[in-house]
């Protein structure tokens, strides 16, 4: 690879392909080759792909997306539109898959013709049908499982399922819809942030690896007590009132929640002292690197105690 001539310069000599190379850099990119992560920029609704009562047929809704094909191009559906799919199996199911391309002639792509298209590829018909890939340079919106025989994609059966990435200009934040599509963006650069549809989430890119980064107020609990769990700017919070615990001495310890998400265990342990709704019981909360919540006798008299507290950790 070498420098791209730039499309401001006076000398015009930048091509089409050094002009998406130079956009590019407007985007969240993959830190080796430098081009953009495709996706959606913004759209009309969560539900980018629907269906239909009528007919064999989804409605793609409006977006603005950025597709990446030796570089960033953008593209915009101003309406809905509706793409026709083929009759449903008539034994066992299908998925079939939605994209959109922009198809080009002009080496080095070869495609049939030079207009943006939506596409459907079609899997085949199983008892357990797997999802087939989009032709390169495409972007996959949403799979559709057909059961056999249904008539239209809105009847029982069908499932719809929303594939889109949501792309993002630098700095601002990725959209995925499930965990396993986050855990495949390892090309993204340190620092990038990335929401996770499927559980509600956000992450920031550390380490190599998907650090937890903001979680909205979750019940956390085991047993009788009362745990909650949320996260802000990378910060663990935690907000505990146990039921009747009895710790019997030094190493005497209860588990009494557990963060459901590994992404937002601790860097490290650690722990802060709890009051207690009884008399004077040295007890300490804290959160450990495999995400317990517990509570841990701290000295003075052993026996049953309630304890009370919120603390704040550092995911890491």
């Amino acid at each position: 690879m070498t420098l791209r001539n730039s499309i401001f310069a006076v000398s015009g000599n930048a091509s089409f392909m050094d002009a998406r190379r130079d956009m590019s850099g407007l985007f969240v990119c993959n830190k080796t080759t430098m081009l953009p992560i495709a996706g959606i920029l913004d759209r009309s609704q969560d539900n980018l792909v629907t269906g239909n009562s009528n007919s064999m047929s989804v409605t793609v809704h409006p977006f603005n997306a950025v597709l990446n094909r030796y570089g960033a191009l953008l593209i915009q559906n101003d309406g809905n539109a509706d793409v026709p799919l083929k009759a449903a199996p008539s034994a066992n199911s299908r998925i079939d898959v939605v994209y959109v391309k922009q198809h080009e002639t002009r080496s080095p792509m070869s495609d049939d013709s030079d207009f943006p298209v939506f596409g459907v590829a079609q899997g085949v018909a199983a008892a357990t049908p797997v999802a087939p890939g989009v032709p390169s340079g495409a972007l996959a919106l949403a799979q559709v499982l057909l059961p056999a025989g249904v008539s239209n994609t809105a009847a029982s059966g069908v499932v719809i399922t929303q594939t889109y990435i949501g792309a993002a200009m630098k700095g601002d934040m990725l959209r995925v819809q499930t965990s396993a599509q986050r855990d495949a963006m390892t090309m993204v650069p340190e620092g990038t942030l990335l929401h996770n549809v499927a559980d509600n989430c956000d992450y920031v890119r550390k380490g190599d690896k998907w650090r937890g980064w903001n979680m909205p107020w979750r019940d956390i609990h085991l047993g009788g007590n009362k745990v909650y769990m949320w996260a802000s700017g990378g910060t663990g919070n935690i907000d505990l009132l146990t039921a009747d615990i009895n710790l019997t001495g030094w190493g005497s310890k209860a588990v009494v929640g557990q963060v459901n998400n590994s992404a937002f265990y601790p860097a490290n342990s650690g722990s802060v002292y709890a009051p207690t709704r009884d008399s004077y019981f040295p007890t300490t909360a804290g959160v450990a690197g495999n995400g317990n919540v517990y509570v841990e006798y701290a000295g003075g008299a052993s026996g049953s105690r309630i304890a009370s507290t919120i603390f704040t950790y550092d995911i890491g």
